[in-house]
């Protein structure tokens, strides 16, 4: 459960602090004190859309930070203990959410900063909201099945999952024959056009590393004659038979035996001789690499025109294939690939139809098992809406959930859509909603859609936005006990404008919109004795709360209210 949160520059709200309680926790006001702003928050905190437009102006960011109980809810530890986060040792669990003026949405667990999807994952386990306007889903016929669905038992909940995996591995299988047929209507002409890619690139004979060798030989053979000419003066001044005794080779021989004479007189002596010994072999092998090279050069090995016209069908195919020699090659070991694959498409189409039509029959056979639960489920729902409805002030509403099944549909959610179809008058047929029922009508439908839901889910929290809308009369006494009924298994926070629902609350609030600073600004306290009566003597149509009668008559509303939830199980002393 929601045990405080903390609202900072948020909309009107400059700085509060709201600490709901176990049971039903109401706020009330005037109209645009900011009532659905507290609601607002809770959802942006639990990652809902993020708008710049809620920072409050004149402020860098708006801050919403929630504190819960989670002690004994095994999923949301399961996941915190997946992402190597855990609640402190009171059980209590910290979520905060920022949004700046750029933008930049921030949110945190237990002051660890985590992505929004993280935090999406861990609030469906917190709470479930219900907005101003969610009730007009019901009008919207598409929804229907969703809350068919819902209502089913864990087995139903498995076959919809096996019912999305079905069609999941169906549409992937379709998809994969499709494609593969597709390319077998145009393998012809692709074939062709492969083909003589292939025979293209193998013909050049591509060789990794050539382009850049190629380059180098044309510029070696770009300057042949200065290339030559260094060569041959290389190598004449190292070993040149026509100037003998003037040549490095000739010297150093010289010099070598000049020490010789000495060579045994000292190893310092020697070694110097060996020295120049290895010297004159070394200018001997540079002076014939020299003369060599020169030959190479003179002889011609690739003209430069061979060259040229190598790097010229280079870049002509690199403008086809890919920039390097190295593209080239992969280009060509793709083109290979695809033409190996063609060549046994006949064979991979007749496995890819074949493991499409499996899908489809595990599809079917899958989807068929949920349309006939489906079809077990709605006449359980009729049932369970009925009685909600009936405890709602609606008694002899005849609800009908429609499951129509089409076995050629294929859809993620199998072969039914569904209808949720109402007759509110006794001797007149069930008809869709959108068609008969009234605001006040539609609203108690979803709440007892929501009664029954919060029966079989173990979320703790629950926050209704004027769920009381078009309701008034006998019908709020009978919409405020059902909202306190489900309030003695989880706790519930109610928006609201009537009085009933306020003088059931376990805990009230009054939201109030004024001016500080020359601002105006919203604030939230908590209601007891004296000032609750105010408050409901105010919602019952008092100014200010000064007629005595309106004052005894709240004061009746709440002590009436007080016994009602003693009877069914409160232990409360005071309203």
């Amino acid at each position: 459960m929601l045990k405080q949160i903390s609202i900072r520059n948020f909309v009107l709200v400059a700085d509060i602090v709201f600490t709901p309680d176990t049971g039903l926790n109401v706020l009330s006001g005037e109209t645009g004190a900011g009532k659905s702003i507290v609601v607002d928050a809770v959802d942006f905190l639990l990652g809902g859309r993020a708008d710049r437009d809620v920072i409050r102006t004149g402020t860098d960011k708006a801050v919403v930070e929630g504190i819960f109980d989670v002690r004994g809810l095994t999923t949301v530890h399961d996941v915190l203990s997946e992402n190597e986060l855990e609640p402190d040792e009171n059980g209590e669990l910290l979520l905060s959410r920022q949004i700046s003026q750029s933008g930049r949405s921030v949110c945190r667990i237990m002051g660890v900063a985590v992505p929004l999807t993280m935090l999406k994952r861990i609030a469906r386990y917190l709470m479930d909201i219900h907005g101003q306007h969610d009730h007009q889903a019901l009008l919207d016929e598409n929804t229907h099945l969703t809350f068919l669905d819902a209502f089913g038992p864990d087995e139903h909940a498995k076959q919809l999952a096996a019912l999305s995996q079905a069609y999941t591995s169906y549409k992937e299988a379709d998809a994969a024959f499709h494609t593969m047929h597709a390319r077998g209507v145009e393998r012809a002409e692709r074939i062709q056009l492969l083909t003589l890619q292939q025979q293209e690139l193998a013909a050049a004979k591509l060789v990794p590393g050539e382009e850049e060798e190629l380059l180098r030989t044309r510029d070696v053979l770009r300057n042949a004659d200065k290339v030559r000419s260094a060569l041959d003066a290389a190598y004449h001044d190292l070993y040149g038979a026509d100037r003998e005794r003037e040549t490095a080779l000739f010297l150093t021989r010289a010099a070598s035996d000049a020490l010789a004479p000495i060579a045994a007189l000292g190893a310092d002596y020697a070694q110097l001789r060996e020295r120049l010994d290895s010297l004159y072999y070394d200018i001997e092998d540079i002076a014939l690499t020299a003369r060599s090279l020169s030959e190479g050069v003179a002889d011609g090995g690739r003209t430069l025109e061979d060259v040229e016209e190598r790097l010229d069908l280079l870049r002509r195919l690199g403008r086809k294939y890919g920039a390097t020699v190295e593209d080239m090659l992969g280009a060509l070991a793709r083109i290979e690939q695809e033409l190996a694959q063609f060549a046994t498409m006949d064979e991979t189409l007749t496995e890819l139809e074949l493991a499409r039509d499996k899908a489809a029959y595990a599809y079917r056979a899958q989807a068929g098992l949920v349309s006939q639960s489906r079809t077990r489920i709605a006449q359980m729902l009729e049932k369970r809406i009925e009685e909600q409805l009936s405890q709602l002030n609606m008694k002899g509403t005849r609800i009908r959930v429609q499951v129509a099944c089409d076995d050629q549909r294929v859809s993620k959610d199998g072969f039914d859509t569904a209808k949720i179809l109402m007759a509110a008058n006794a001797g007149e047929p069930p008809r869709a909603l959108s068609r008969i029922a009234s605001g006040g009508e539609l609203s108690r439908v979803m709440l007892a859609l929501k009664s029954i839901a919060a029966e079989k889910s173990d979320i703790p929290a629950m926050v209704f936005d004027e769920i009381d809308t078009g309701i008034s009369g006998h019908t709020a006494q009978a919409v405020a006990e059902k909202l306190w009924d489900t309030a003695r298994y989880r706790q519930v926070i109610c928006v609201t404008h009537l009085q009933q629902i306020a003088c059931m609350a376990s805990r009230h609030f009054l939201v109030e919109k004024g001016e500080e600073n020359d601002r105006t600004t919203a604030s939230v306290e908590v209601l007891t004795n004296s000032a609750r009566e105010k408050e409901i003597a105010r919602m019952l149509g008092s100014v200010r709360g000064k007629s005595d009668s309106s004052i005894a008559h709240a004061r009746a509303m709440l002590s009436d209210a007080l016994a009602y939830r003693r009877a069914h199980g409160s232990r409360e002393d005071a309203y």
